[in-house]
């Protein structure tokens, strides 16, 4: 895992801490085997440094799932933003019709209108696709590439 910029873990990369190689590095020398194996300095030695990456490790994998809930909360949010949104334009396309005969309920309503953001919120998002020109079967060319002939 990888710390950006605000200190949020990433998980993406494969690794399983949120601890920096370079610190990592320097840890490595107070474990078994390293240039400082043994040694106690005060606060720095080797179960020193293994229980603050035991809670390190535990708060990043905090912040991954914390991450992971937001992430779902704002999808839910976005979906109920959007519902509400359809059902408001709905309930104004309604309430148009119903007041076509009453000039000044219908100046009321001509009144009210959603932001653009939550009226393009609301509207399903369509492609356009572009028609395909017909192709003959004999030939295999389109129709367009034909030559007109005159059926006499």
């Amino acid at each position: 895992m990888t710390l950006h910029p605000l200190n949020v873990p990433d998980a993406t990369d494969g690794s399983d801490s949120v601890i920096s190689q370079e610190i990592r590095e320097i840890v490595a020398l107070f474990d078994d085997g390293g240039a400082l194996d043994g040694l106690v300095f005060p606060e720095v030695d080797h179960a020193a440094f293994h229980a603050l990456i035991s809670d390190v490790n535990g708060c990043g994998a905090g912040v991954i799932e914390a991450g992971k809930l937001l992430a779902e909360a704002r999808a839910a949010l976005a979906t109920a933003e959007s519902m509400i949104a359809r059902r408001a334009q709905l309930a104004l396309a309604y309430a148009r019709v119903y007041a076509a005969d009453n000039p000044a309920l219908m100046e009321t309503f001509q009144a009210l209108t959603l932001s653009r953001r939550l009226a393009r919120q609301s509207k399903p998002r369509r492609r356009r696709k572009r028609a395909a020109m017909p192709k003959s079967a004999a030939s295999g060319k389109s129709t367009a590439e034909l030559p007109l002939v005159a059926v006499g």
